[in-house]
């Protein structure tokens, strides 16, 4: 982790210092559970685990997708606790379309590691210094059909997004909720196509003011302080009403163009902030015991 992002971290604990502390103790709790959901959650671009942190501590079950084989192994360090229980497993692959594409080439980014990406340009972007490195590829389908039906799914990987959503609408049992950020129309339009009927395009900017719900809607209670890249509250949790697929898509056509291929010139995410498209499948089935 970097000195900028240390600090970055320390200052919104100083901004938030109860909440800092009540989230790090719902932690400790975590690692001493003994039993979890069966509901299986896939953190698809894990990244630092800000999000694979929260599903945890809410008692879920998680397989986590990361490419970069660092932030990989320091995932696999700093959540010892819950691979050893089986709660959790972490992934260092990359997603791709084909199972048989073998080890590809990604760019990560020396400066900012969540722009690293399989596309030099999303990677590289604003002059960033890049290095590449090889890593083993999957299909979304693939990891799903090893590790058991999704309940959520969380994507979040730099240019590969449409990607794995493709993938994983191909598998039979789709998950109950799905969340993909920047979702635009051609993404919408999948998420259409596979039965899902509510949705929500929730501003990323404000997250780490969010506070979950007591009691929860969504797993275990837990007492959380989003971090910076975090993704925030899911399913039934998440703020606003659901709506359907007219009303969502105009949603989205303020930011991007009518086939999805590029935002619009007057959106600047630095200013604005930028969209996670959440998804609700009414039909999908939900197991409820634990483990």
């Amino acid at each position: 982790m970097t000195f900028t992002r240390k600090l970055t971290r320390i200052l919104r604990d100083l901004k938030h210092p109860l909440r800092a502390v009540d989230s790090m103790r719902w932690m400790r709790r975590a690692r001493r559970r003994r039993t979890f959901r069966n509901e299986t959650i896939y953190d698809v671009g894990m990244h630092e685990g800000q999000d694979t942190a929260f599903y945890l501590k809410k008692g879920f079950r998680v397989v986590a997708v990361e490419a970069n084989r660092v932030l990989a192994d320091a995932a696999r360090s700093r959540f010892a606790p819950f691979i050893a229980s089986g709660q959790l497993v972490v992934l260092n692959v990359g997603i791709t379309d084909n199972d048989s594409d073998g080890d590809l080439e990604f760019f990560v980014n020396d400066r900012i590691s969540e722009w690293s990406s399989f596309d030099q340009a999303i990677a590289a972007r604003n002059g960033s210094p890049v290095h590449s490195v090889f890593v083993p590829t999957r299909t979304l389908a693939s990891i799903i059909d090893e590790y058991g039906p999704a309940y959520f799914v969380k994507i979040d990987i730099e240019g590969h997004d449409a990607i794995a959503l493709q993938s994983l609408l191909r598998v039979e049992t789709k998950p109950r909720y799905v969340s993909v950020e920047n979702g635009n129309q051609g993404m919408l339009g999948m998420l259409v196509a596979a039965g899902y009927d509510g949705f929500k395009y929730i501003q990323q900017k404000g997250i780490s003011e969010l506070r979950v719900g007591r009691p929860a809607r969504e797993g275990e209670y837990a007492g959380h302080l989003f971090p910076r890249g975090a993704s925030g509250p899911f399913g039934e949790e998440t703020p606003g009403r659901w709506v359907d697929a007219g009303q969502i898509r105009t949603e989205i056509s303020r930011l991007w163009d009518v086939d999805g291929s590029a935002s619009r010139p007057d959106h600047d995410e630095r200013v604005n902030g930028w969209f996670d498209l959440h998804a609700r499948h009414a039909g999908a089935a939900v197991p409820a015991e634990k483990v």
